[in-house]
């Protein structure tokens, strides 16, 4: 209880530090960071944590190198991407018949043009090496979509890379990991506008279907936009309530009664 002469009003004040101290934790994501830097800087890896990530880099290398022989690797890239991208250079459509067999056998090429734009550099190279660099290309995007979002914990990085929806797509060479890479730059820099409206741009036309992510910056930006203003207006009342009982004026609630 405090004392019978104390002022009871530093306590906004009190609340807007704490704010102010805890503002950079916005999210689960942002809280799972700081949780996992803490016990990455309190105790060394277990045993377990390094067979996980021995597993996991064991399976991927397994598999890359069983669908490279079967010439399964890079699935999308090498039946539909790549094929798209050679017609593009010759100057023909890049998009099959209607009638054309390949769309039955899920190798027609039936996406935004600027995919297979995107790999006219790589039309003069073997097939296999595209695969082996699209591969490549898709750990790195997966490994930078954890990074950007917080993740430093060694195992997350291995059960990814061990889950079936990472491992297709890692095997077919698809968009869903790049779709993934731009996600996690628009919510990593959620607070600007370049790298999430290039982020969110290049992945609405390449699929459509990431149409909502447009409304939900709109809505974070104005709720963002909002909380200074309200942080300031509560720094005021702090500030009003000393200077009312400097003035000897009695509290509004007692005024009334």
């Amino acid at each position: 209880m405090p004392n019978e002469g104390s002022s009871p009003g530093p306590l906004p004040c009190v609340v807007l530090r704490r704010q102010s101290h805890h503002q950079e934790m916005r999210s689960a994501a942002d809280a799972s960071s700081s949780w996992s830097e803490g016990r990455k800087s309190s105790s060394p890896p277990s045993l377990l944590t390094v067979a996980l990530v021995f597993i996991a880099v064991l399976w991927t290398s397994a598999f890359i190198v069983f669908s490279l022989g079967a010439e399964l690797l890079a699935w999308d890239v090498r039946f539909a991407y790549l094929p798209a991208a050679d017609a593009i250079l010759h100057g023909h459509s890049p998009y099959p018949a209607l009638d054309d067999p390949i769309l039955e056998d899920q190798k027609g090429y039936v996406y935004p043009p600027q995919l297979a734009v995107a790999l006219l550099p790589l039309t003069k190279l073997p097939i296999d090496l595209v695969a082996l660099i699209v591969t490549a290309g898709m750990l790195v995007m997966l490994f930078l979509t954890l990074r950007l979002l917080g993740i430093r914990d060694a195992r997350c990085y291995a059960a990814s890379l061990l889950w079936m929806p990472v491992a297709s797509g890692v095997l077919l060479a698809n968009v869903s990991i790049p779709l993934a890479l731009a996600l996690a730059v628009t919510w990593r820099y959620r607070e600007r506008v370049p790298e999430p409206a290039i982020a969110l741009g290049l992945a609405v036309s390449a699929k459509l279907l990431l149409w909502p992510m447009l409304v939900w910056t709109l809505v974070t930006r104005r709720r963002s936009r909002r909380a200074p203003l309200r942080r300031a207006q509560a720094a005021r009342r702090c500030e009003a309530v000393p200077r009312r009982r400097n003035s000897g004026a009695a509290p509004r609630g007692n005024a009334d009664r």
